[in-house]
């Protein structure tokens, strides 16, 4: 994560930490959700590509704004970022 290279990027760009707060919510919230659908995940490494996709359809019919869901797309494909799971947001929004 940004916060183990001391506030870094991966390309040396740095990060504030209210960002670093506001995505750990986002994604707390996203995760919650994804649970909440029905995927019982007992550990980061399980998410996948087909959870997200789950997530982003769910928050498009309970009529979430296109930047909101925009906003998810963000915080879950720089999640893979941080755990090398560069295919976990490989595709592109809108679905």
């Amino acid at each position: 994560m940004a916060v183990s290279r001391g506030g870094k990027r991966k390309h040396g760009r740095s990060i504030s930490k209210d960002r670093l707060v506001t995505i750990e919510k986002t994604l707390i919230r996203g995760v919650s959700r994804i649970w909440a659908l029905g995927h019982h995940l007992d550990d980061v490494a399980q998410l996948g590509a087909e959870h997200v996709l789950a997530l982003l359809r769910n928050l498009q019919e309970e009529g979430y704004s296109d930047s909101t869901v925009r906003y998810y797309v963000a915080a879950f494909r720089q999640l893979g970022r941080w755990c090398n799971k560069e295919c976990l947001v490989a595709f592109k929004y809108p679905l």
